[in-house]
């Protein structure tokens, strides 16, 4: 293994995705679960993370890579009909919006105690 590689965690990679993607830090991160891609691949998982942020200023994405990337937010009460939306019909975002609804309330109050931006 080459000595000049850094191995990240997986919370460390969603803080600097978060930075790079959204603009802002976090002001808290915790995680919502880890999944199996499929049946097919029991070697490849996802970890999925729920984070708090102030996305309202800067433009997101990094400058080298040119990225073009729309922060926006939704209420929450959009969210069961984003789940029959067409357009969001990758498994990622499908499981971390269900389980953002189960577990919106517990995450915020857990929140509670820590700093805000």
């Amino acid at each position: 293994m080459d000595d000049d590689i850094e191995i990240l965690s997986p919370e460390q990679v969603a803080i600097r995705e978060a930075r790079e993607e959204a603009g802002p830090a976090l002001t808290a991160l915790g995680p919502m679960l880890r999944y199996l891609s499929g049946p097919g691949a029991p070697s490849e998982s996802a970890a999925l993370f729920c984070g708090r942020t102030d996305t309202s200023g800067g433009i997101p994405g990094l400058a080298d890579e040119q990225e073009d990337i729309e922060v926006f937010t939704r209420p929450v009460a959009d969210i069961p009909a984003l789940l029959t939306d067409p357009g969001c019909a990758n498994r990622l975002t499908v499981i971390a919006l269900q389980w953002l609804l189960l577990n919106r309330e517990s995450s915020r109050a857990s929140w509670l105690g820590t700093d805000r931006a």
